[in-house]
């Protein structure tokens, strides 16, 4: 089942979406849901991350707290061994 979205946005991220997708060689409407695609899943990841540094105290593995975000572990277990310094998390 899909929906429809309609959102509002300024020249310069209409203009990002067009680079995307000439880049890529898909339609405005593919190119969307495949940046909105990248968003959702970096922030499932920031939010795994959040949860690990949160949790670090606890007996937890990084397995339970991609569980806890609902991400892919192995999808992203590189991803967050590069980043897991970078982002300070507010508790």
């Amino acid at each position: 089942m899909t929906i429809v979205i309609t959102a509002r946005i300024d020249e310069e991220l209409a203009h990002e979406i067009e680079e995307y997708m000439k880049n890529f060689k898909v339609d405005r409407s593919t190119a969307i849901k495949m940046i909105l695609s990248l968003g959702i899943r970096d922030w499932k990841t920031q939010k795994a991350i959040k949860i690990y540094k949160a949790l670090a105290r606890k007996p937890l593995t990084l397995a339970v707290g991609m569980n806890r975000a609902q991400c892919n572990m192995y999808a992203k277990k590189s991803l967050i061994s590069r980043r897991i310094d970078k982002y300070t998390c507010v508790g």
